[in-house]
């Protein structure tokens, strides 16, 4: 379904029962879907002017969705195995999220509300879970998972916020809060069932 002026939308599709569904209202906004196995799903949702979003799926019951509103938004979903499940809503104008998936029922989910805030995800393995919530201006969050059971969750509201986080192992745990401006955290854990918060208020 499009509405307004000089939107685009692309589907390819090969397999089976494999859906795909797109919105677009406003102007020169852009969606790019590729699914190739069975019973993959992708939603896309584009209000505004010259948002961005590409969906590539290959395996069976992936799932994607992509909700953008305000201006050049930009989201890039890549999922590869079985029932993972990523989840992307873009309020305001030039953020930016990437999600790639390898694996087996992952969970990404990532929102951003404000200008010119970046996220990446990138989880390799089984039954990751990343959640990244951005407020603000230019913040950075980056998430990387290898192995089993891993969670993190980033949180950033102002302005200027970096966090990255990296997990190797199983079971490992990490939250990392930030409020303020120019705020920098770095969580690096390897091994089972390691725990690592930071709270940052500045």
């Amino acid at each position: 379904n499009q509405t307004g002026l000089g939107n685009m939308s692309n589907v390819d599709q090969f397999g089976l029962l494999n859906g795909s569904n797109v919105d677009q209202n406003g102007r020169f906004n852009k969606a790019e879907v590729d699914q190739i196995g069975a019973l993959n799903g992708s939603e896309i949702d584009q209000l505004g002017r010259r948002n961005d979003a590409k969906v590539d799926q290959l395996g069976i019951g992936n799932y994607s969705n992509v909700n953008q509103d305000g201006r050049r938004n930009e989201a890039d979903v890549n999922q590869f195995g079985v029932g993972n499940d990523s989840d992307i809503d873009q309020y305001g104008r030039r953020n930016s999220s990437t999600v790639n998936q390898l694996g087996f029922t992952n969970e990404a989910n990532v929102l951003q509300v404000g200008f010119d805030n970046t996220a990446s995800i990138l989880q390799v393995g089984i039954d990751n879970r990343a959640d990244q919530v951005q407020f603000g201006i230019d913040n950075n969050a980056t998430a990387i998972q290898f192995g089993e059971d891993n969670y993190s969750l980033q949180s950033q509201a102002g302005e200027n916020n970096t966090a990255l986080a990296v997990q190797l192992g199983e079971g490992n745990q990490s939250y990392q809060l930030q409020l303020g401006e120019d705020n920098s955290a770095v969580h690096l854990q390897d091994g089972q069932s390691n725990l690592a918060i930071t709270s940052q208020n500045g």
